[in-house]
């Protein structure tokens, strides 16, 4: 054999060897944001929430094991940014792309804007938010147009919770907070607190939804995770073609009622 055959065989090998490892036991380490209810969250030292129940879904229905680490949204970010691990809940944007690998959509995050009873105001686009401060999670990305108007058309407020966002809005700190997903992520936020819980009555959504974002596990480039991507997706599609992730979902919808 031709000594640069020779090579390519056994790197090859190499390659199949250590996707073979991967898929045969291997646990795959899942990053995610550790307060984000309902969507993913930390309970009882324990990784719950939406996306969550999809991996353990995924979980059930391939030779493919998870290991959940969940931190501030801005710290798993980091985590995944230096190969830690896949990122559950990223949104896309033009710059993700030239780093993440893209798996299909997980689940569609319903981005809506809170306000204060008596402070509503039309809300048609992005700029309807002119001379607005707007209460944001650390770290996230809310897509191109946001970025683009962010501290020009409004001022973005960051913090690390909707909890924390809530309770600015309650102080007037901010005028309007992003919340999501829709209704059912306002409640969960509301029910975690005593203090937001008594105040609930105060909180508004407006009509018309900021954006419905598609959220993905994604993982750095230099992981090439390709292989595993394509795998997760067939079984992410059959969860979808079934009804079986929606249902995951509507559970959390009828808990947060």
């Amino acid at each position: 054999m031709h000594k640069a055959h020779y090579i390519i065989v056994i790197l090859l090998g190499i390659i199949l060897f250590s996707y073979g490892a991967l898929c045969f036991g291997e646990k795959i380490v899942i990053i995610g944001n550790h307060d984000h209810s309902p969507k993913v969250y930390m309970e009882d030292n324990k990784a719950n929430g939406i996306l969550i129940d999809i991996m353990k879904y995924v979980d059930q229905n391939s030779l493919h094991t998870f290991e959940y680490k969940l931190y501030p949204w801005k710290r798993a970010y980091e985590n995944a940014l230096n190969s830690k691990g896949g990122i559950i809940g990223l949104s896309m944007n033009s710059e993700r792309l030239k780093t993440f690998d893209y798996s299909d959509v997980m689940f569609y995050d319903d981005l809506r804007l809170v306000v204060l009873k008596g402070h509503e105001f039309p809300f048609n686009n992005i700029k309807d938010l002119k001379g607005k401060i707007v209460g944001v999670q650390l770290g996230a990305s809310y897509g191109e147009a946001f970025e683009k108007a962010k501290n020009s058309i409004f001022i973005v407020d960051g913090d690390k919770s909707g909890q924390q966002r809530l309770k600015k809005l309650l102080s007037k700190r901010i005028d309007v907070a992003l919340i999501s997903p829709g209704k059912m992520g306002l409640n969960s936020v509301i029910i975690q607190s005593p203090e937001l819980l008594k105040r609930k009555d105060e909180f508004v959504i407006l009509d018309k939804p900021f954006k419905r974002d598609p959220n993905f596990l994604g993982f750095k480039k230099t992981m090439n995770m390709e292989g595993f991507i394509q795998e997760f997706n067939k079984v992410l599609k059959k969860g979808h073609e079934s009804g079986a992730i929606q249902k995951i979902i509507d559970n959390y919808g009828s808990i947060n009622k």
